[in-house]
């Protein structure tokens, strides 16, 4: 028995302990907890998120709605609807694995959650390629899986999303890897975002954190993990394949490929729709026998409002097969930008996103002038836009974005994010002051 007012120091005796276990070729036994049986009786499922900016929802307008946790939270209801489920999202932003450490101390006390996702490494990498961080992050990640487990907790470990547009760097890899060792589900955040851009130029678009978009892509992963380590691995698995909404002048449906797989021999049958919740509208999905269904949905999309620089489409993709119900939440993200690259004048082959946006100089244009002296560049920057739409900069509002790249020849226009690439981000506040970020 674990008794759960204990220091810190023994909670490091006891992870020690655990590892030591671990070592000697006694893993935790996988099968299914005392309390799984009882969540359909209306029992209960404490699970926390803890990790920095990203399980904070840093940026987004409704985190307590839309953040992976809040998803994460809405699927665990849907599938066991009588339980009590609460999900309690700890993210600090600028948090690191260390001061997960101390944190998570305090949650296994206060809450006794039975699963605890653990989303740490941004912060740990810090600047450049933080090589120099990795040993004292990869000690970290396996010290909190050992609290966990010691405390009764099953743990789930995320792969930290970073900038660099390719897969395979030294943190989420180092994750992975400890997933692996340690027998603990993984999320992978970064393969998650990586294959579902919502901009070209990175997995942060605008510079800053996964929005709606991202982490409904968040939630995709983290929820089959969650559900592997209650020991109730999922039955079916609902999908969609992300389709660009510009493709249709709204109010006029878009295509959208849905999947929903049966994942057991047994055969299950049941009923799935689409819900576009600002439409008002369903569209029924007709399941075969066996619980497989794939096929092109026509979803009806609202039209945009009349001063909209962009659109996000939030969707609800459910299936009822009895004793799997799911819920898959998907957004349709379109974020129309007008982009001038590396010189040149705007003109209609520079808009991205919605086509239709753009009429023209007298809807929106620019001049940007650069002058220097011995101190100084000084960048002035004209716009004219028929329609102001106030904010925190963009994508949620009006707002430039400025790049000073000093890569050598051959690397400039490649996606920005880069140590070498300074971003500046100025939008136009509510009260008409500029905000730079």
């Amino acid at each position: 028995m674990i008794l759960m007012d204990r220091s810190m120091t023994t909670w490091r005796a006891l992870a020690t302990l655990y590892l030591l276990s671990l070592l000697a070729g006694r893993a935790p036994a996988a099968e299914p907890p005392p309390w799984l049986a009882g969540l359909d009786a209306g029992g209960t499922l404490q699970v926390l998120c803890l990790g920095d900016s990203i399980s904070d929802g840093w940026q987004m307008t409704r985190p307590e709605a839309d953040a992976y946790p809040a998803l994460l939270q809405e699927m665990l209801a849907a599938r066991w609807p009588a339980a009590q489920v609460e999900v309690v999202a700890d993210g600090q932003p600028g948090g690191d694995s260390t001061g997960g450490l101390w944190r998570l101390e305090a949650h296994l006390e206060a809450i006794r959650p039975q699963v605890v996702v653990l989303q740490f490494g941004g912060n740990d990498k810090g600047t450049g390629d933080g090589l120099l961080n990795l040993p004292r992050y990869e000690a970290n990640l396996r010290d909190l899986v050992a609290m966990c487990r010691a405390a009764g907790a099953r743990p789930v470990l995320c792969a930290p999303p970073m900038h660099e547009l390719v897969l395979g760097m030294p943190f989420p890899t180092a994750a992975a890897r400890i997933a692996a060792e340690l027998d603990v589900p993984l999320a992978n955040f970064d393969r998650a975002l990586k294959q579902n851009l919502v901009d070209s130029r990175g997995v942060f678009p605008f510079g800053i954190h996964p929005l709606e978009y991202g982490h409904a892509r968040l939630a995709d992963v983290v929820y089959p993990a969650v559900r592997e380590a209650m020991g109730a691995p999922l039955a079916a698995r609902l999908t969609f394949e992300p389709c660009n909404p510009a493709a249709a002048a709204a109010p006029a449906p878009v295509s959208l490929d849905v999947r929903l797989d049966n994942l057991t021999p047994t055969p299950v049958a049941g009923r799935a729709w689409v819900e576009v919740a600002a439409a008002g509208a369903e569209t029924a999905l007709d399941v075969a026998a066996d619980g497989a269904w794939q096929g092109a949905v026509e979803v009806p999309l609202p039209p945009p409002a009349a001063d909209a620089r962009s659109r996000e489409f939030p969707l609800r993709l459910h299936a009822d097969l009895g004793s799997e119900r799911l819920l898959e939440r998907a957004v349709l993200a379109e974020v129309p930008l007008l982009s001038s690259g590396y010189g040149g004048a705007l003109a209609a082959s520079n808009l991205t996103g919605q086509a239709t946006t753009w009429g023209g100089v007298a809807d929106l244009a620019a001049q940007v002038t650069l002058t220097n002296d011995a101190n100084r560049l000084t960048v002035t920057v004209t716009v004219q836009d028929d329609v102001v739409v106030p904010a925190d900069g963009p994508p949620r509002g009006d707002g430039i974005e400025l790049y000073l790249d000093l890569r050598p020849d051959g690397q400039r226009g490649a996606p920005p994010w880069s140590d070498q690439c300074l971003a500046l981000m100025v939008g136009l506040g509510a009260d008409g002051a500029a905000t730079v970020t």
